[in-house]
């Protein structure tokens, strides 16, 4: 979390994206995006919950989190912000390791609240401001981004 701190003073909210290899190893047919994708929405990039630093003046200036949008909080958070002229640091290194999860259930339901607010995101936002990232596997089996 040092760097995401050192970089704190000349942004109002930061973020990094996440390593999710080393604790999923268990888990090949779930490939992370590759980094450049990491965080991104069709004109922002977002600080994702498990590395997100935010001034407490900004926070509360934009009211908080908008807890509606379940899955996505910290998307809605930083595009919001954004869009109300705040500046989002992104540093594309892996500082946080991010752990899958284990179970079909407990995939199902992160997927499908995932899935719900990125709905709710495409209409709060429009397709001008937001289009999801999605996995697409291939006939021969690899895992490509679009």
């Amino acid at each position: 979390m040092e760097r995401l701190v050192d970089i704190a003073p000349d942004y109002d909210l930061v973020g990094s994206t996440g390593e999710a290899r080393t604790l999923n190893a268990a888990y090949p047919w779930r490939p992370p995006p590759p980094i450049e994708l990491h965080c991104t929405t069709k004109n922002y990039r977002h600080a994702a919950g498990f590395s997100l630093v935010v001034w407490p003046d900004v926070y509360r200036q934009l009211d908080g989190m908008d807890e509606r949008f379940g899955a996505s909080q910290d998307v809605e958070f930083s595009i919001r912000a954004q869009k109300n002229g705040y500046r989002l640091g992104f540093i594309l290194e892996e500082l946080v390791a991010y752990r899958y999860r284990t179970t079909f259930r407990s995939l199902y339901r992160q997927g499908r609240a995932q899935g719900w607010a990125s709905e709710q995101l495409a209409e709060e936002f429009g397709p001008d401001d937001f289009r999801p990232s999605r996995a697409r596997t291939g006939s021969d089996g690899s895992s490509t981004w679009s």
